[in-house]
């Protein structure tokens, strides 16, 4: 993956400022899943140049929860931006 960011920055004249097309899934659908996957992917190469393996982790104890969990989204799935 690093040699095809630097692939795609070379492709864009030396720039890191490069346009990337993300897309991600879960395992399941619906509110049970607890495994998800995220791909970065160069416009210009099309190869994928990062991938950010994402858990869900259900804990019983709030406050385990908010210390251990990171939280990277607050919405609805298929919110409009």
């Amino acid at each position: 993956m690093q040699k095809a960011a630097k692939e795609a920055t070379v492709e864009n004249n030396s720039d890191n400022n490069i346009a990337v097309a993300i897309d991600g899934t879960w395992q399941k659908r619906g509110y049970t899943s607890h495994n998800g996957v995220v791909t970065v992917t160069s416009m210009d190469t099309g190869k994928a140049i990062h991938v950010e393996v994402l858990k869900y982790y259900a804990y019983k104890n709030k406050q385990n929860h908010e210390k251990r969990c990171k939280n990277n989204f607050h919405g609805l799935s298929g919110r409009t931006l």
